[in-house]
């Protein structure tokens, strides 16, 4: 759409607004009315999404960290910007780790995902 026309990206979205949303797994297809492009998304499963009840390293993020840095870390996991996550107990800061990466689903984290870094190979992280 980068080298459309307003009027073609206002079409293409009022396709996509009126398009009927498909079960899961189904392939969601809006063209633009001129057949140029094409936007192509398979419907994620709503019953796959990370909940406290069924997801324990979700949980555990849920009661280790504050609100305000949970939505932090979650706009920069979505600007793709690299988190450091540190804390004193192991078994907790592996279930943060796991729960934010799982926090973006249905997408998946594409950079380098370090869950445990030793003390000694700090200087890995320049």
């Amino acid at each position: 759409m980068n080298n459309g026309s307003q009027s073609d990206f206002e079409a293409l979205l009022t396709r996509a607004y009126h398009t009927e949303i498909p079960n899961a797994g189904e392939t969601f297809m809006v063209e633009s009315s001129l057949g140029k492009n094409k936007l192509e998304v398979i419907a994620p499963d709503l019953n796959r999404l990370p909940t406290l009840r069924d997801d324990k390293y979700l949980l555990e993020f849920y009661n280790a960290v504050p609100e305000k840095q949970m939505l932090a870390v979650y706009a920069s996991l979505l600007k793709e910007r690299r988190v450091l996550i540190t804390g004193r107990k192991l078994s907790q800061l592996s279930s943060c780790i796991f729960a934010a990466a799982a926090l973006i689903y249905p997408m998946q984290w594409q950079n380098i995902f370090i869950p445990v870094l030793p003390q000694n190979l700090t200087d890995m992280l320049m």
